[in-house]
């Protein structure tokens, strides 16, 4: 029986259309749509080390794709699992568990559907590709996680999700729209897998130019002298910070950037959610810190790296490093992200997750000259700058096609 046949008609039409298109289209609950179908219950002792099946929990659904990261395996399938347990590429799930309402397609063959994740399966006469997007639409995760919401863990049931009501036009136009969107999102994928190849790129070369394995040449075709084995306080200056007495207006909402360690999320920083006066600066164990420090957070997360774009100040929370004229900030920099693990086991030995200053200078670094960070730096600045490009062609297309979901649906 056709879809529009037994839904609600209202009068529902969209802002952007394919002409050949009119009429109001449908409305109506999910499951004159669709059927929820539930996964297996498996037991952890039949969990093996790389099985031949994988089985799909909550933690392999994710907001579009499938993550790998976290995956049970079981060495054959259980004698009483039912067929639409075994998944199919193209299959619809969605996590019904935790971070509820989340929905992705099965991509690869050899899948078992775990219990608190379900399975979206289209009746006939209805687009699969289409209901997709309908479900990977802003308003259904947020429906998803408001009927979710009271319990002491989020949980979502058959009612919850079949019971929401989706406007749906005719077949055909399922058809169309879903055309039209499978290929945004192929060239979305395709961008985002030539960033994901750039920045693998880039650490497999910034592994090879920290060892020395890949050395740069005089522009002459000479060699650069050996690196020197140092300590991170011979090439910088390090400088903690300090939070102003907050009962006291006179030190707040001044001229000076502050900033704390959760707004370190970028390479760059110039503006901070909180400012602070001279009398605060002057008030507190913060430091006015140059353009072009590297700020650096010490304290819980640690080695978040940033530059200074303003001069500013920072909580306790920091480290920040101005480097001497004898070194490239970008060097150490670049450096930095690369052990980032070295400063982390540092903290780890102290009393709490915390780096000092004296921790901090006391670390070893070896660098070339300053003519071969330099180059080194200029390299790895022009392959971040490309990754950059990327990263805002895939924000720009997913923006682009959020808006195309505002306007194609209703």
């Amino acid at each position: 029986m056709e879809v529009e046949a037994v839904r609600e008609k209202v009068k529902a039409v969209p802002k952007l259309r394919f002409a050949e298109f009119n009429g109001a289209w449908s409305a109506g609950p999910l499951e004159d749509v669709l059927d929820l179908k539930s996964g297996y219950i498996f037991k952890s002792e039949t969990y093996v080390e790389g099985g031949r099946y994988r089985v799909i929990t909550i933690a392999n659904v994710q907001d579009g794709r499938m993550s790998f990261e976290r995956l049970s395996t079981v060495a054959e399938l259980p004698d009483n699992i039912r067929d639409f347990q075994v998944l199919q590429q193209g299959d619809i799930l969605i996590s019904l568990t935790g971070n509820v309402g989340r929905v992705c397609l099965v991509e690869v063959d050899d899948c078992l559907l775990n219990q608190r994740v379900g399975k979206l399966v289209p009746k006939a006469q209805v687009d699969k590709d289409f209901l997709y997007q309908v479900l990977r639409n802003e308003e259904f995760l947020n429906a998803m996680v408001e009927q979710a919401q009271g319990g002491a863990q989020d949980n979502l049931s058959s009612k919850d999700v079949l019971g929401y009501e989706a406007t749906l036009p005719t077949l055909p136009e399922q058809q169309k729209i879903a055309a039209f969107l499978g290929a945004v999102d192929r060239k979305i994928q395709q961008l985002k897998r030539k960033q994901a190849l750039l920045e693998q790129y880039k650490k497999g070369v910034v592994q090879q130019l920290f060892n020395q394995q890949l050395r740069f040449k005089r522009k002459d075709g000479g060699e650069y002298p050996e690196w020197e084995e140092k300590r991170l306080g011979d090439v910088c200056e390090i400088a903690g910070g300090g939070t102003p007495d907050t009962d006291v207006p006179e030190y707040w909402n001044g001229d000076i950037q502050w900033f704390t360690p959760t707004e370190i999320k970028g390479k760059y920083v110039s503006k901070s959610k909180r400012t602070i006066t001279k009398l605060g600066l002057q008030k507190s164990n913060a430091v006015l810190l140059p353009v072009g420090t590297i700020l650096f957070t010490s304290r819980a997360t640690i080695g978040e790296v940033s530059f200074a774009m303003e001069e500013c100040a920072t909580n306790q929370g920091f480290q920040s490093i101005i480097v001497n004229k004898h070194n490239s900030s970008e060097f150490v920099y670049q450096w930095i992200l690369h052990h980032r693990e070295l400063f982390m086991r540092k903290a780890q030995g102290s009393t709490f997750f915390e780096l000092s200053k004296k921790e901090m200078a006391e670390i070893p670094i070896e660098v070339p000259s300053l003519e071969e960070q330099s180059r080194i730096a200029g390299f790895l600045m022009a392959l971040d700058a490309k990754v950059a490009g990327v990263a805002q062609a895939v924000a720009a297309a997913q923006q682009w096609k959020k808006g195309l979901l505002q306007q194609m649906f209703v």
